[in-house]
């Protein structure tokens, strides 16, 4: 499991991608996820940009085998998610999607449930709201 928050002090998408360079032997060796505050979403994906999360969201399914879970079971495309994970300077006006949790892909066509806890009483703890996500192996 690698935890992410990425942070503009690390340009938040450019400093992810640089990262997984690093952690990529580790996210290879076996099933990995790969989840939190990405502080990104494809709205503000930008073509001048060498890294943008569109092209992050790629690189994680090409080269890590891995999918959104919550995208892979709501059916919804980045950029346009029905669901906010992130409520900006916690204003119910200003919806966002940022917070994510990639899974491998063969565990999206098995055994996962997927929820966005909004509302009381997490909207007072935080301007993110729980992302959960489930799975369960029958093999195990």
């Amino acid at each position: 499991m690698l935890m992410v928050w990425t942070r503009k002090e690390h340009d938040y998408v450019r400093g992810l991608d640089l990262a997984l360079n690093s952690y990529a032997p580790f996210l290879l060796a076996a099933p990995s996820v790969v989840l939190g505050d990405f502080n990104a979403n494809a709205i503000w994906d930008n073509p001048r940009r060498p890294t943008d999360f569109s092209r992050l969201a790629a690189r994680l399914s090409d080269q890590f085998g891995l999918v959104s879970a919550y995208h892979a079971r709501s059916g919804e495309a980045f950029g346009s998610e029905s669901q906010a994970t992130h409520y900006f300077w916690r204003r119910r006006s200003r919806p966002f999607h940022i917070d994510y949790c990639f899974v491998p892909t063969r565990w999206a066509q098995n055994r996962l449930s997927v929820s966005v806890l909004d509302g009381p009483p997490w909207d007072a703890l935080s301007d993110h709201v729980p992302l959960v996500v489930e799975y369960e192996d029958r093999a195990i």
